[in-house]
């Protein structure tokens, strides 16, 4: 279609130098979608326009529209990389979390520290995170109430003495009549197993030996490495402190975080970065947030040659109203494929040539279209070929020579987003945090305890903490079935208890504000930047990809929306797209105005 005649239609007449300059821009043959939108550019824009004559300097005001307003929603959404997040530490003095200064001379700002410092920092900065949410909480900000931390240095010290303020017998008599009516205390620590099948309960000040035998679990999962809430008794004479309840800690809303911290934006990511506003109160976000979704795929294996087919098919139903972005995350090939890393190079610059070529089929000429080409995001799985070893984390990105890319000065398309794992993913006034973990393999594997209508419900006798493997699991346990790899986890378990075994998990990683909250030797992190892999503040949702799932961490998206003061997440939600082509072609679709994450798939 000619833009001279369309314009010609509408009663304008465009100038010579006008028809020059836009050839030289837009080229000879130009796409009847672009010649639409620029005559309704210039109807909506028809009092610049000198009679009905469209000059030279009225076209390059359009076209100069045209990329602003493109630009303006490209900067809508922010990636995040693991390296470039924000870290904070606690300081008493001002009682908030402060940044820490990035310096190339400082050994907290090395990926492999020359000294044990960064270490004890991880620890202690998470046993922070989890004390202050707590000290936060109405029902430990108030002694009067009764519920009041103790220490275990405290306890140690004290005996069999301590007790709550609100424990005294109604005789006024302060000590025990007995020993089932010893005074209860209230300990936050860590759970940790020193040596095999002894569990113990760490802080700040000391360590405690536990005993199980008459202990209350609570919703949740425990895995070792967790800091929880544990009430009980101190027998001074077996040393050892008598666990009566242990609970997770409370769930703390990202807005009532933000108020301790130094950073207005936490989160990182904006324009602004951690100066600017956070995402929920920028409102130059709000534009388009409603008609511009996120495509989330799960792991992707790309050496299947129909995964590749449906993904173009994914790719063209999106076309006429491209999202802000495709989330697709890895292994992208089989971990089976071979075990050497020069033939998983050589196939997967094969396969990603073939993906980014299809991408560029139906996106190619998006902005010639007028629409904003949409992003293509590409998250390592554990056994990608990555730099560095694999298993510890946080994994950086791709590595750029995959996708062609050698050359020192040559960069990244700017639609191509090769992100680390974890990531941070801020999008509008919504931040997402993607994480690709087994969770089956790691952390359900080292639990203490797994919610009750998954085990049954029978209290842990001494015998059974004093037997048992690496980290000691209930008897129940023993029956899942774990391959020679430890890659699968087979279980029975129904859709029940897999929906109550997600809500369980859900609720450790986010009253525990970290995604691996697990001993070193379970889960490896680089020290300095085990805070990639936090939730303080918490995010709107946790994209946390397991393609071997045993818990359904989906309930928690799929729940009808509730007042966040209600929410025991918090207001977060997580969501497992699970694998894109294991039997179904699924995948999710995340709009940030509503929050709604919606199921989606393709026919097999």
């Amino acid at each position: 279609m000619d833009i001279k005649k369309l314009l010609k239609l509408n009663g304008f007449i465009l100038a010579p130098d006008a028809s020059t300059y836009l050839t030289s821009s837009l080229g000879d043959d130009i796409d009847s979608d672009v010649v639409k939108r620029f005559v309704d550019s210039i109807l909506s824009s028809s009092s610049a326009v000198v009679g009905n004559r469209v000059t030279k300097s009225v076209c390059e005001k359009v076209l100069s529209d045209w990329k602003a307003n493109d630009s303006a929603t490209d900067s809508a959404i922010f990636l995040i990389n693991a390296l470039d997040m924000p870290r904070f530490k606690y300081s008493r003095n001002i009682r908030k979390f402060v940044t820490v200064e990035r310096n190339s001379d400082d050994d907290m700002d090395c990926l492999l520290p020359f000294s044990p410092l960064s270490k004890s920092f991880l620890f202690a900065n998470r046993y922070e995170v989890v004390l202050q949410r707590v000290l936060h909480n109405p029902l430990f900000a108030d002694e009067s109430k009764g519920f009041t931390l103790r220490p275990i240095e405290f306890l140690l010290s004290s005996g069999t003495k301590v007790r709550n303020s609100n424990d005294q017998d109604e005789d006024g008599d302060d000590g025990p009549s007995s020993v089932a009516e010893r005074p209860s205390v209230i300990i936050l620590g860590c759970l940790i197993q020193l040596k095999n099948a002894q569990w113990y309960l760490e802080d700040v000040t000391n360590l405690v030996k536990l005993d199980f035998s008459q202990t209350r679990f609570h919703q949740g999962v425990f895995p070792e490495g967790s800091v929880v809430l544990t009430e009980g008794w101190y027998d001074e004479d077996a040393e050892v402190f008598r666990a009566t309840g242990i609970g997770l800690p409370p769930v703390e809303r990202a807005i009532d975080t933000r108020r301790y911290f130094s950073a207005s934006n936490p989160f990182g990511g904006g324009s602004q970065g951690i100066e600017g506003p956070p995402a929920s109160l920028d409102k130059r976000m709000l534009r388009q947030i409603d008609a511009s979704p996120v495509i989330i795929l799960g792991e992707t294996h790309l050496e299947a040659p129909e995964n590749i087919e449906h993904l173009e098919t994914i790719f063209t139903g999106y076309a006429d109203f491209p999202p802000s972005a495709f989330l697709i995350c890895g292994d992208f090939i089989s971990p089976d494929y071979s075990p050497h890393v020069s033939e998983q190079c050589a196939l997967l610059k094969q396969l990603f040539k073939r993906l980014l070529d299809t991408f560029l089929r139906v996106y190619g000429d998006s902005g010639a279209r007028g629409h904003c080409q949409p992003k293509l995001i590409l998250v390592p799985g554990p056994h990608d070929p990555c730099i560095g070893p694999t298993g510890i984390y946080p994994r950086p990105p791709l590595p750029l020579d995959l996708f062609g890319i050698t050359a020192p000065q040559q960069r990244c398309p700017e639609w191509l987003w090769l992100a680390s794992n974890p990531c941070r993913i801020r999008l509008f006034t919504r931040e997402v945090v993607v994480f690709r973990y087994d969770y089956a393999k790691h952390l359900l594997r080292h639990c203490i305890h797994l919610p009750s209508t998954v085990l049954p419900t029978a209290p842990m006798e001494s015998s059974t903490i004093e037997s048992g493997a690496e980290t000691q699991l209930p008897e129940e346990m023993e029956n899942l079935e774990i391959s020679q790899e430890g890659n699968e986890l087979n279980t029975t378990m129904d859709e029940a208890s897999a929906s109550i075994l997600g809500r369980g998990l859900a609720r450790c990683l986010a009253s525990q504000g970290h995604l691996t909250p697990l001993p070193l030797h379970v889960s490896p992190v680089y020290w300095p930047f085990d805070q990639a892999l936090g939730l303080n503040p918490l995010p709107d949702l946790v994209v946390a990809v397991e393609p071997e799932s045993i818990a359904d961490l989906n309930v928690t998206s799929n729940s009808p929306s509730v007042d966040l003061n209600d929410d025991p997440l918090g207001g977060c939600r997580f969501v497992n797209p699970g694998r894109f082509g294991n039997v179904e072609y699924n995948f999710k679709v995340y709009y940030p105005g509503n929050r709604l994450v919606e199921d989606s798939k393709l026919p097999a």
